[in-house]
């Protein structure tokens, strides 16, 4: 899946589209209301309209979802048309321009080769490399360290702590790993 912003001139809409909690704070903090838990900031969503009970159960199970994955604990795969409707939810709310598509495993690889080592935007980037990573499969059935290497490199651009500062400190050596990945999968 990838999200493609619906006015690119938007300028906001990057920033937005990562950080629409941090939208939502400041919204609910311009009507005089401070909350910062997440249910919390779904339930004054929905006490001003802006979204509906429907909404909040869906943005919490794809929030739980995203846990899950970052964590790899294997659940359940939502409908693609689910989750477009709850990043419709949140682009409609907060005004970003946002929607969903989706893209072939060859389409994620190619967009990961192509994209710079250290761009401006990387946490899509880290996204896009993380689905390309998982894509990847050994040349060689039962390849030990391929797969072990896919995992450290997996468990690496999942690791929330490491967002921000290592992910833009260390990109060169992370591209290297990739490729080095990408060079021993099968074509």
């Amino acid at each position: 899946m990838r999200l493609e912003s619906r006015s690119p001139s938007d300028r906001n809409a990057d920033r937005h589209r990562s950080e629409y909690a941090s939208a939502a704070i400041a919204l609910l903090a311009d009507r005089g209301l401070f909350v910062f838990s997440y249910s919390q900031i779904l339930a004054e969503l929905c006490n001003i309209g802006l979204i509906s009970r429907a909404d909040i159960e869906g943005l919490l199970n794809l929030r739980c979802l995203k846990a899950s994955h970052r964590a790899g604990w294997i659940c359940h795969v939502p409908q693609f048309d689910d989750v477009r409707k709850l990043i419709d939810t949140v682009s409609r709310c907060f005004r970003l321009g946002v929607h969903a598509t989706l893209q072939s495993p060859d389409d994620i690889m190619l967009t990961a080769l192509s994209q710079p080592i250290s761009g401006s935007h990387w946490y899509r980037d880290s996204r896009t490399l993380e689905l390309a990573v998982q894509g990847l499969t050994p040349k060689k059935l039962g390849n030990s360290e391929f797969a072990a290497e896919k995992h450290a490199l997996l468990r690496i651009l999942r690791n929330s702590t490491d967002y921000g500062g290592f992910m833009k400190s260390y990109s060169g050596a992370i591209w290297q790993r990739f490729n080095s990945l990408v060079s021993a999968a099968a074509a």
